[in-house]
């Protein structure tokens, strides 16, 4: 959800200190949970996880595709943090543009059993987060493997110290291994097909909708703003700032494929999405069970229904 444009900012806004589990012998294949809570889908369909903050339980957006972890500035101002500037080095933009530039130091924190006497982590404005009072993003994450089961509505964080390759055990049936590599921003990037087209795209469960550059679109699947199956979706707009919806038929990793994917079209100038020409967002993604290996950096994806 959100980027920033300096990776220096790692230097400020860092894990510094969520607790990990014992590691596991050599020959230890087992999975290990370090954390696991019930998720639900927010209003604006997102992942949404219960965590507290010196006792206070506050609902948090699993954002795997922020940056850094966040606070809304009203929990910031309740909680009497003390409000620090990021360096003007640094410049870290939300979808759209939105520029944020302070950060606090968040204590007590407990998810699901892990806990941090203090976190860094940046401060959103009011109004960009729905219900929730902050976000959980890559700099906490990527410390662990991460398991989105959406048909049971959990989320789990694991262990790194376990066999490669040893994780899907949800299933006996057939899934797609899938290799990623990490963004400056500190994204997933993947490569996917879009209707037998190969792309990369970037994962984001901080967004509903999966995004795609239009001009990016235009020029993979041959076609234009005067297409008949490109469809405006706010007609009203000017046309430079027109989102459109084309009837794409496929998005698959490795055989496992959802069907007819909802993907908005942005131009370039409206989404500002810089490298990251597709994003894929919620309606897509609770459709699977994801486990994302950060220590492999591989992603391993099943439907959500394959138990």
């Amino acid at each position: 959800m959100n980027r920033a444009t300096n990776k220096t900012l790692l230097a400020v806004i860092s894990l510094g200190g969520f607790l990990l589990g014992q590691p596991a012998d050599a020959d230890d294949c087992t999975l290990k949970r370090v954390a696991s809570v019930d998720m639900t889908i927010d209003s604006g369909g997102g992942v949404s996880v219960p965590m507290t903050i010196r006792g206070r339980n506050v609902d948090m957006l699993v954002d795997t595709g922020g940056y850094a972890s966040m606070v809304t500035d009203s929990l910031a101002k309740e909680l009497s943090l003390n409000f620090l500037r990021v360096s003007s080095r640094v410049r870290i933009s939300m979808f759209g543009g939105l520029v944020i530039d302070h950060y606090v130091a968040v204590p007590d924190i407990d998810l699901g059993g892990l806990k941090a006497d203090k976190l860094l982590m940046l401060v959103v404005p009011e109004g960009r987060l729905g219900n929730e009072q902050g976000t959980i993003a890559p700099d906490i994450l990527r410390a662990y493997d991460v398991e989105f089961d959406f048909a049971n509505a959990k989320f789990n964080l694991l262990s790194q110290d376990h066999c490669p390759g040893k994780t899907v055990y949800w299933t006996k049936d057939s899934y797609a291994k899938v290799p990623f590599t990490i963004s400056n921003g500190g994204h997933i990037e993947v490569p996917i097909m879009v209707d037998d087209q190969s792309m990369r795209a970037a994962f984001d469960t901080g967004s509903s909708t999966s995004t795609m550059s239009l001009e990016t679109a235009e020029k993979i699947f041959h076609f234009d703003e005067k297409s008949p199956d490109l469809k405006a979706v706010n007609a009203d707009s000017s046309s430079k700032d027109k989102i459109y919806r084309y009837p794409f038929k496929s998005l698959g990793f490795e055989g496992v494929k959802v069907n007819n994917p909802d993907i908005l079209l942005f131009p370039d100038n409206v989404s500002r999405m810089g490298s990251e020409k597709l994003i894929i967002g919620m309606d897509v993604l609770r459709q699977l069970h994801l486990y994302i290996a950060y220590g492999e950096k591989q992603l391993y994806v099943t439907a959500a229904t394959a138990h």
